[in-house]
């Protein structure tokens, strides 16, 4: 059982670090979008550019509103973390004493 419960939550953890990932490019990408076409030459009320500025000021509203919530599960992830400590045994230092080998001479 333990097994398994390695492998879940290593795949949770490799999903949820490639999902903070592609959330810190595209935040960081809508905002370098705004930044470079902030001088462009407006079409008018169709303009394409104008809109995809206006998606990019709303994906870093969104991940701006998401700060507290992000805030909050880390900390109860770090934490859980520290309370499940000592029942992982990934983090014990393994010696013959702990393992109660005798060495005999």
């Amino acid at each position: 059982m333990n097994i398994f419960s390695s492998i879940y939550r290593r795949k949770i953890f490799v999903i949820s670090t490639v999902l903070c990932a592609l959330l810190v490019v595209s935040a960081f990408a809508s905002a370098a979008f705004i930044a470079m076409e902030t001088e462009h030459d407006c079409e008018g009320e169709e303009c394409h550019v104008c809109e995809y500025i206006e998606l990019c000021e709303a994906i870093l509203q969104q991940v701006g509103t998401a700060l507290p919530v992000v805030t909050i599960s880390l900390v109860f992830s770090v934490s859980s973390i520290f309370l499940h400590l000592p029942d992982v045994d990934v983090f014990c230092l393994k010696t013959p004493v702990s393992q109660k080998i005798r060495l005999n001479n």
